[in-house]
C-alpha cells in the first residue's frame, strides 16, 4: 500500500509503536515492583523497504527480566493480552511467540554462604571487600 493513501490498509508501523507503548506500561503499570525486579525491552523492531510504501508486516523482539517464575509467567499474559488487543482495536492481527523461555536464575542462599570460602579464595579478600554490599 501506498503511503500517500493509508487509509486504504492498516499501517502495521503505527499499530507496532502502540504495541511498544502498551508494553512499557505493563512493566510501569502493572507489575508490584516493590516485591520484585522485572524489565520487558523491545529492542528489535523490522519492518518496510522503502519510506514511501507501508509494509505488510513488522516484526519486533525484545527481553523479558524477572527474578520470580510466577512474576515471568503473569507478564507474559499481560504481554499476549496487549498485543492481541491492540492490534485488534487497529484492525490488525499480531502473534505473540516468546522463545527460549531463559528460567529465572536464583542464588540458594545456604550454598552461596557455604561457598563464600571458595568465592574468597579464587577472586582474594581484596576484591570482596571491594564489592561487598
Amino acid at each position: 500500500m501506498h503511503g500517500g493513501t493509508p487509509w486504504r490498509g492498516v499501517d502495521p508501523i503505527v499499530v507496532s509503536s502502540q504495541i511498544i507503548i502498551g508494553l512499557q506500561t505493563i512493566v510501569s503499570r502493572q507489575t508490584d515492583l516493590t516485591m520484585e525486579p522485572a524489565v520487558l525491552t523491545v529492542g528489535k523492531i523490522n519492518g518496510g523497504v522503502r519510506e514511501n510504501i507501508i509494509p505488510e508486516s513488522v516484526e519486533l523482539g525484545g527481553t523479558i527480566r524477572t527474578f520470580n517464575t510466577a512474576m515471568q509467567q503473569d507478564i507474559h499474559m499481560r504481554m499476549k493480552r496487549t498485543v492481541e488487543n491492540i492490534a485488534e482495536s487497529a484492525g490488525a492481527k499480531a502473534e505473540l511467540e516468546i522463545r527460549g523461555l531463559t528460567p529465572v536464575t536464583y542464588n540458594d542462599p545456604a550454598l552461596t554462604e557455604k561457598m563464600t570460602p571458595s568465592f574468597i579464595k579464587a577472586a582474594g579478600q581484596q576484591k570482596r571487600k571491594a564489592h561487598s554490599c
